[in-house]
């Protein structure tokens, strides 16, 4: 959120479900009161205008671990799901669940809760938290980015657009 800054006020009273990528060709049966955003995206803008559109929802479901640590940093309610039959698609053990939350200054932990695939049938916003960074860890995390970026400038300055020497 310090490097998207944006204000988080009404919302349009819908959820927003996002799969991770590997979940993309599962079969889903979607609620009226869910729309679907897709997180395959990498050009910055597009990244912009993405998180705006979460912000504009009263939550998000997700089986993306990133998705989720931006509805956190924005403040917007949010589940972390798996689907049933698909438990195994995201790889890794759990573990960088237990390092998002200690990095974040969380006190939770986060692991995913498995949902059938009609998505009709689950209770969707009760599944939904509430966690918020706080301004002084997002500080930290913003400082730290600064620092990253300025030691992969080049001697000259110049940077690849991104902030990455070229």
């Amino acid at each position: 959120s310090r490097v998207v800054p944006l204000d988080r006020s009404a919302t349009n009273g819908l959820l927003a479900l996002v799969r991770h990528s590997t979940h993309t060709r599962i079969s889903l049966t979607l609620p009226d009161d869910v729309d679907e955003l897709s997180v395959l995206m990498a050009d910055p803008e597009a990244i912009g205008t993405f998180l705006s559109t979460l912000n504009e929802y009263d939550g998000v479901v997700t089986s993306a671990m990133h998705v989720m640590i931006a509805c956190h940093s924005y403040g917007i309610p949010c589940a972390l799901v798996g689907f049933k039959g698909f438990e195994s698609t995201v790889h890794g053990t759990g573990i960088k669940y237990d390092d998002y939350c200690l990095g974040a200054g969380l006190d939770g932990t986060y692991r995913p809760m498995i949902v059938n695939r009609d998505l009709r049938k689950e209770r969707l916003r009760d599944r939904l938290s509430e966690e918020r960074v706080t301004d002084a860890k997002l500080d930290e995390i913003a400082l730290a980015l600064e620092n990253a970026l300025a030691l992969h400038t080049d001697a000259r300055g110049k940077t690849d657009g991104l902030g990455f020497a070229g």
